[in-house]
């Protein structure tokens, strides 16, 4: 199914419309009655765009909410430690390095966020200090 739709979540808005053309698989056989189905689903969806109603949910993304199921920063950061060191002898010096990178992750970002690349940018970009950056 083609349709122009609001921005998907983690997508760019290339054009600056707040809308672009998606293909969306919604799982549906190939044959008579999937046709049929397809039809149905592309009246609701024309319903939803109408009203200005349409929600990207489960439905509508298909393998990508399933692709996509993105860990708050504060695992990320749980994580961190376990993966710094696999590539970094436990020394001294190394864990001051890591102590660094992640009291200031953890002061710059919510950990409750989403660890989306956008969640991320919006973080760095509210630092005020250059050499923060």
């Amino acid at each position: 199914l083609r349709a122009t739709l609001p921005i998907k979540p983690g997508d760019k808005d290339k054009n600056g419309t707040g809308r672009k053309q998606y293909n969306l698989s919604l799982n549906i056989p190939a044959n008579l009655d999937g046709l049929k189905t397809a039809e149905e689903e592309a009246y609701e969806l024309g319903k939803l765009i109408a009203r200005k109603t349409f929600e990207w949910n489960d439905k509508y993304l298909g393998n990508e909410a399933i692709k996509k199921d993105f860990e708050t920063i504060g695992e990320l950061l749980e994580k961190f430690e376990d993966e710094y060191f696999k590539t970094h002898k436990r020394t001294t010096k190394s864990e001051h390095t890591f102590f660094y990178y992640f009291s200031r992750t953890k002061r710059f970002t919510n950990s409750t966020d989403l660890a989306t690349s956008e969640n991320r940018i919006s973080a760095i970009e509210k630092i005020d200090k250059e050499w923060a950056k």
